[in-house]
């Protein structure tokens, strides 16, 4: 299972046979088309789906446990560490989400990266991560049916 990991001290991505699966949806993260890597409130990544692991090349028994910006070090297209940049856990309160937007791990490898914040509150601390990676869109051919 690559997904769902205990939050007891020193069991750090090891994987709770209870976790992983959502009964409530009936959804197993490994199940989703789309990549999807959770981190807790203090900024481990607890969920690494099958997914993620293909969009990124990242493997789930790599990140599982580390911090998000170790476990997923992004890059914009500038060279700046997006991590540093958005800073999730310390930033903007009114902050919820990171829009859509291409991001690069080491190596140049190019990924479509959005983020939800998930707050217990408005204002309130960071509870989750939900950061959604998925492969970058080609860029626009021009439409036929656009004069040149």
């Amino acid at each position: 299972m690559t997904v769902g990991t205990s939050s007891a001290p020193g069991a750090r991505g090891v994987p709770r046979p209870s976790e992983g699966r959502h009964d409530d949806l009936g959804i197993d993260p490994d199940e989703l088309a789309d990549g999807l890597v959770i981190a807790d409130e203090h900024g481990h990544v607890v969920c690494f789906n099958a997914a993620a692991e293909r969009i990124t090349s990242v493997a789930a028994a790599d990140a599982l446990g580390q911090r998000l910006e170790k476990a997923l070090p992004l890059e914009d297209l500038e060279g700046r560490r997006w991590w540093q940049l958005t800073d999730p856990y310390g930033g903007l309160a009114i902050r919820v989400r990171q829009p859509e937007r291409n991001l690069l791990l080491p190596g140049g490898h190019e990924v479509l990266v959005t983020a939800r914040y998930v707050r217990a509150e408005p204002l309130g601390p960071v509870r989750r991560v939900v950061v959604s990676p998925g492969t970058p869109r080609p860029a626009a051919a021009p439409s036929a049916a656009m004069p040149s």
